[in-house]
């Protein structure tokens, strides 16, 4: 079970590094979580979320989340608000000052661990990056300022004379050097700038490194001071902060501090008499606040109107009724995470002389590892469609698994032919479009020559690959769909449906086929007449289109095949003696 966290404050203005280091584990008396699974939850404006996972022992009952808010929108301040108390990991940075000749200041970078929030809204500031030095009239600036709750990092400075670079905004000194030769480098939140070495300018200041987003990264580098000699060498920036130039700025080119780093910018060249310096800006700031939570889980999870089966160490719930979806559901007794499948229905194919399009797979999502709360969850599993003409013919029915507020995944039912869906349905009078990152489009129909206008039908939009276009002699093959074996087999999932063809005694004519586990189009013929099949239940694969000639039992669309819901979840694992996690 969940229990809640303790976790050591500390807060640091960074002066080499700030990598996060594991605290040391100690005994305290813990409160159980009043409801598994509880946890603050958090909203913003103005910035970036991303989720972090880590499983923190093999059999994936010990885990790790963190969800990383980034802001970098200097434009507008951004907010930043939770609904109960929490703990979070902060970084800081600011602006990083413009340059002249001389390097700016890289921002100044503070990070904070375990910092205490109540439960309220919070504004947050990102710093912008000070503007380089144009000439007289429109010098160099310094960084702006960044901050979130009680925490605030100083902007970089800009260079207070020609031939020194800014002091950084946590207060590292400059690099300095001479007139019409080197220039110094920026301060950098680590370290100071570096002093010119007679036509070669100075390099910024190293910045600070910090790994709070899960990667190591570096910020508040100083800018590189620039060279006033056309054969000088410029001056490097580090960690973010901009290079410098060289003479007038044509030679070599400064280059701005690099944004959401906070590094100072480069140095412009200088030539004597010359009102331009060529300086760049510095970068911007950047704050990021990390929650982490740690939790052990041990898979405790039963279902309703599922099919059970056991796949090594895992357990694999399908859902497979289409007709009474109120009865079933998944309930967890513990956060956990799982992997699931979820496909709509496939669509039904078309029935028509302009067209008989096969229907389109039903959407397929399949996630891994995917994070569910402890709770009940609703299980719907969408129908097939109806094949039929243009007035009967049906999509197929969205399946979802839902919480009591909203679904929580949701794949759409595949489209009718010639109708969007999930999987776009095949090209009746048009062709159906498919829902990004659930299915494909589906393909056109075709003329088919002396027939008095009639048309072959497209083929059905898969969930992996669009459906065939028609010709004049055949119907559009149906998109194939995905391999997955999330059921202990790999099974394709979500295939279209196969075009129709009405036409008979067309030399070489062939019907449209569909995907894997859809059906094949239909096809006019005066003596053997090819009936159009349905696709296969629990895959969401469309029908073929039918024809439009003959008896109307021939010429029938094919119905699509049902969708499907499957979870599959690491077995139970034994509870031992109470865990304390500590952050």
């Amino acid at each position: 079970m969940w229990v809640n966290k303790l976790r050591i404050g500390r807060i640091v203005h960074c002066a080499a590094a700030c990598i996060p280091s594991r605290r040391a584990a100690f005994a305290a008396t813990v409160a159980l979580f009043a409801a598994l699974g509880a946890r603050a939850e958090i909203t913003q404006t103005g910035g970036e979320v991303a989720r972090i996972v880590e499983f923190l022992n093999a059999d994936k009952t010990r885990v790790r989340i963190s969800e990383i808010y980034t802001f970098t929108n200097t434009a507008a301040p951004g907010s930043i608000t939770f609904d109960e108390p929490a703990m979070v990991d902060v970084l800081v940075v600011g602006g990083g000052g413009g340059g002249w000749h001389g390097g700016g200041g890289g921002g100044e970078v503070v990070y904070a661990t375990g910092v205490p929030v109540e439960a309220g809204s919070y504004g947050v500031n990102v710093g912008t990056g000070g503007v380089g030095r144009v000439s007289a009239d429109e010098p160099a600036s310094d960084g702006g300022d960044s901050a979130v709750f009680s925490l605030s990092a100083s902007g970089g400075k800009a260079p207070a004379a020609n031939y020194i670079g800014g002091v950084s905004g946590g207060g590292k000194t400059y690099g300095t050097g001479a007139r019409n030769s080197g220039y110094g480098g920026g301060g950098g939140a680590g370290s100071t700038g570096a002093n010119a070495n007679g036509t070669t300018g100075g390099n910024g200041g190293d910045g600070i490194e910090c790994a709070i987003t899960g990667e190591s990264r570096w910020y508040g580098g100083g800018g590189g001071g620039a060279s006033g000699d056309a054969s000088g060498t410029a001056g490097s920036g580090v960690h973010g902060g901009g290079n410098g130039g060289v003479y007038d700025g044509q030679t070599i080119e400064a280059t701005a501090g690099q944004n959401g780093t906070g590094g100072g910018g480069g140095g412009g060249g200088f030539r004597a008499g010359a009102t331009t310096s060529y300086a760049k800006s510095g970068g911007s700031g950047i704050v990021i606040v990390r929650v982490v939570e740690e939790f052990t889980t041990y898979y405790k999870s039963s279902a309703v109107g599922a099919e059970k089966s056991e796949d090594g160490d895992y357990l694999v719930y399908s859902f497979t009724n289409a007709t009474d979806s109120a009865t079933q559901s998944f309930t967890l007794s513990e956060p956990a995470f799982v992997d699931v499948l979820v496909v709509g229905g496939g669509g039904g194919g078309l029935q028509s002389a302009a067209g008989a399009g096969g229907g389109g797979g039903g959407g397929v999502l399949y996630e891994t590892d995917y994070f569910l709360a402890a709770g009940t969850y609703t299980v719907t599993v969408g129908p097939g469609g109806f094949g039929g003409t243009t007035e009967t013919v049906t999509s197929g029915g969205d399946s979802s698994i839902s919480n009591t507020v909203e679904a929580v995944l949701m794949a759409f039912g595949g489209g009718a032919g010639g109708v969007n869906g999930g999987s776009g349905g095949g090209g009746g009078v048009s062709a159906g479009t498919g829902v990004d990152g659930q299915g494909n489009n589906g393909g056109v129909r075709a003329s088919i020559p002396n027939s008095s206008g009639r048309y072959a039908g497209g083929g059905g939009g898969g969930a992996a690959l669009a459906g065939g276009s028609a010709t004049a002699t055949s119907g559009g093959h149906g998109g194939e769909g995905r391999e997955i074996s999330i059921s202990g087999s790999i099974v394709v999932y979500g295939s279209g449906g196969g075009g129709g063809f009405s036409q008979p005694n067309i030399a070489g004519s062939v019907i449209g086929m569909g995907g894997t586990n859809a059906g094949n189009g239909g096809k006019y013929e005066t003596q053997n007449p090819v009936k159009a099949t349905s696709g296969v239940d629990g895959t969401g694969s469309g029908g073929g289109g039918g024809h439009a000639r003959g008896s109307n039992a021939d010429r029938l669309a094919g119905n699509g095949g049902s969708g499907v819901v499957i979870i599959r979840i690491h077995r139970p694992v034994n509870t031992p003696g109470l865990i304390l996690f500590v952050r």
